[in-house]
């Protein structure tokens, strides 16, 4: 309790977003089963926009299948940090296996820059409207409580193939978050979406970004392909949603 205070405190005193580049968070695409008949657009981000990556994992593309999901197999959301300073709230997602609050841009195009062979790909469900004040402390606040968590490890990622009634329910002070879990129970306890509206535990990203077993059309628009620059699309895995 005293940690969300602190942080909702400094969030008051903080100053606004640097002046960023209008280009610096990449283009999206509006159909992307077509690029060459549409023109990209400039993202601009928002607190809130969750965001999908994927690439081609042989491990994942088990575990997932088998859990009866698939592509993609890491999701985040955008949150502004103790600054102000967009950035993207994330359970794993690299080597460190933690949740962490790192800057947009950079985490854009880290993901973006995986090795070619990988065939890494990456969307954006941008929020309809923008978020009140008291949700956006309430996001940071959240995402500040989890920074530093560990990340599911290939043992916990079994629960995946549980039923969701086995499925242990999620809680706030838990110390090991699922990418998913993790970004369903932000938009939870940010009350982005209705509380009741679905447990965080039984979601995949593939739900996330699909409104498959739950359904947020109401708060996002449909997901759209990313890159960092409005040249031609690359090549996703096998499978995985244009």
């Amino acid at each position: 309790m005293f940690a969300t205070v602190a942080v909702i405190s400094l969030l008051a005193l903080s100053p606004h977003q640097p002046a960023v580049q209008p280009t610096d968070y990449g283009w999206l695409w509006p159909d992307s089963e077509q690029p060459e008949k549409v023109s990209p657009f400039v993202y601009t981000p928002q607190e809130g926009d969750l965001i999908f990556f994927t690439t081609r994992k042989p491990f994942y593309v088990i575990t997932y299948g088998l859990a009866r999901s698939s592509h993609p197999y890491h999701s985040a959301i955008v949150v502004r940090n103790a600054e102000g300073v967009l950035s993207i709230l994330e359970s794993g997602g690299d080597e460190r296996n933690l949740v962490t609050v790192s800057e947009l841009a950079m985490r854009l195009n880290f993901h973006h820059n995986r090795p070619p062979e990988k065939l890494p790909i990456s969307w954006v469900r941008q929020i309809r409207r923008p978020l009140t004040a008291e949700q956006s402390q309430l996001l940071t606040a959240f995402a500040y409580e989890q920074d530093g968590k560990r990340f599911t490890n290939t043992r916990e990622l079994t629960k995946l193939l549980l039923p969701d009634f086995l499925r242990k329910p999620t809680t706030r002070d838990q110390e090991v978050w699922f990418c998913s879990e993790l970004l369903a129970a932000a938009l939870k306890w940010s009350h982005i979406t209705p509380a009741d509206a679905f447990e965080p535990a039984h979601l995949t990203p593939r739900d996330m970004m699909l409104d498959r077993h739950v359904d947020l059309r109401c708060s996002y628009r449909p997901a759209k392909r990313w890159s960092p620059t409005p040249c031609n699309l690359t090549t996703g895995p096998h499978c995985a949603p244009k």
